[in-house]
């Protein structure tokens, strides 16, 4: 399969809630799941972006 990444910024909103980013990240997870894919890697970034997530899927 191939891979793709998603890279994303938190809001204002999202950044008072950082703590809550584990649960994101299995919401994630699930959701691409259930598309048939397998997240491999969820990471927080410094720069433009906050994190990036690396995931396969048909």
């Amino acid at each position: 399969m191939p891979f793709y990444i998603i890279l994303g910024k938190f809001t204002d909103e999202g950044i008072k809630a950082i703590k809550e980013s584990p649960k994101r990240v299995e919401e994630q997870r699930v959701a691409i799941e259930k598309a048939g894919g397998k997240l491999h890697g969820f990471y927080y970034t410094m720069g433009e972006y906050d994190f990036v997530s690396i995931f396969e899927a048909q």
